[in-house]
């Protein structure tokens, strides 16, 4: 069985790759997420994918073409994940995208090119909509799935749970907080900013978790989970847009 590489040798290969591929066309090779902290360790792409961000000057069809023929081998295809935009792209998508580039600038580590997010800025207003949005959609998702009774119900509730708690971490934002990695630990800090009881997101989360859910129950479980929803979009959609800046590491 052959040894798993490093992080660090990993990301060397990709760099010498994408700088022979892109040359003057690359602005930045940006590493970041939890490997970051993990140079030394062999990645887990189950769990924690190395994650990068690849910067261009221009994306026009020769680019996307390099793109496609870059080694899979070479770029460690199966334990990494793509980001790739070009430089006009990268300062007009904060805006629709806040909390992706809060996470981004939380832990990352410039291995080719220019600092492309030392001067990225990101509205607070954009990340208020943001949050608001995703919110909103999801409550009219929960309630149109209340009326049409979708076969896989229990798989889209569980999916719509997780999604309801990543839009909290991006909530954590909005309050100056940077949310916590472990989801259990972030519910119990967005319970406490959004105004819910822990106690009803938990008997949620614990029905959900179930897998298996009887016609009432399921019911229940759906109206429960539609108030947090609610008191959530609400609770963002009263939020000042001036506010505390977020400080990013």
């Amino acid at each position: 069985m052959p040894t798993r590489k490093p992080i660090a040798q990993i990301l060397a290969d990709i760099t010498d790759v994408v700088q022979s591929t892109f040359q003057e066309n690359l602005v930045a090779l940006v590493h970041y997420g939890p490997t970051v902290e993990r140079d030394q360790e062999s990645p887990n792409p189950r769990h924690d994918p190395i994650r990068l961000m690849l910067v261009l000057q221009t994306i026009d069809d020769a680019c996307l073409e390099q793109l496609a023929d870059l080694d899979p081998v070479a770029i460690e295809q199966k334990q990494t994940e793509w980001l790739t935009l070009s430089e006009h792209e990268l300062h007009r998508s904060t805006d629709v995208f806040p909390e992706l580039f809060l996470e981004i600038k939380r832990r990352f580590e410039v291995i080719s090119g220019s600092d492309v997010l030392k001067d990225l800025d990101i509205g607070h207003h954009h990340l208020r909509l943001r949050c608001e949005q995703q919110f909103k959609t999801l409550l009219f998702e929960l309630q149109h799935d209340l009326q049409v009774k979708p076969k896989d119900h229990h798989l889209r509730l569980a999916e719509q749970f997780l999604r309801f708690v990543e839009i909290a971490g991006g909530t954590l934002w909005l309050a100056g907080l940077q949310p916590p990695e472990d989801s259990q630990e972030l519910l119990r800090v967005a319970t406490e900013e959004l105004g819910i009881e822990l106690e009803q997101i938990e008997r949620v989360r614990k029905a959900i978790d179930a897998n298996r859910l009887t016609k009432k129950n399921c019911l229940k479980t759906q109206i429960d989970f539609i108030g947090l929803v609610r008191i959530a979009s609400n609770f963002v959609d009263a939020m000042d847009d001036e506010i505390i800046v977020v400080e990013t590491e």
